[in-house]
């Protein structure tokens, strides 16, 4: 089984080295040195577990073409994109157990606070959702999943770009 991917496309400064070391920490997550000769695209990194309980994240303090490329999508709403205008950063959450992914999301959501309000991710099932929506989903329901291509139960979520 391949690991899934959620992206929380983050406003500019909202998440700093100082606070990926947090995350990390609180996940209990391994913090990789990354060799900057190598030229990765990525400028922080960390992971843990194998197999169904494998978790890992990557920082990109500047992804503006992904950002870019999400823009160019036809069916987000107005205010998605308005919100996406703001983002430079991203944090790319690998998982293969979506209860480890949703702990990852309370923990990120805890550090940026009322910031996650201004955060949308991309679901990995061409869907773009707020990340403060999709917390209050998973505090009010905790079966509740985000791998689906359609929320009607949700404002302002297009169906999946794919579908």
């Amino acid at each position: 089984m391949s690991a899934k991917e959620l992206i929380v496309f983050i406003p500019e400064f909202s998440l700093d080295k100082s606070a990926l070391t947090v995350l990390a920490e609180d996940l209990s997550l391994n913090v990789d040195v990354i060799p900057t000769s190598r030229g990765f695209s990525f400028d922080f990194s960390a992971q843990k577990g194998a197999g169904k309980s494998r978790l890992a994240i990557e920082h990109k303090a500047d992804d503006c073409l992904l950002i870019r490329e999400i823009m160019d999508w036809t069916r987000p709403s107005a205010s998605y994109k308005s919100m996406l205008t703001a983002c430079k950063s991203t944090l790319t959450v690998y998982y293969r157990d979506p209860s480890i992914a949703k702990d990852a999301l309370r923990k990120l959501g805890t550090i940026l606070q009322d910031r996650s309000s201004n955060c949308i991710v991309d679901n990995g099932f061409g869907c773009l959702l707020k990340l403060d929506v999709m917390l209050s989903c998973i505090d009010e329901e905790p079966q509740w999943s985000w791998e689906k291509e359609q929320f009607p139960e949700l404002e302002g979520v297009a169906d999946s770009e794919w579908k």
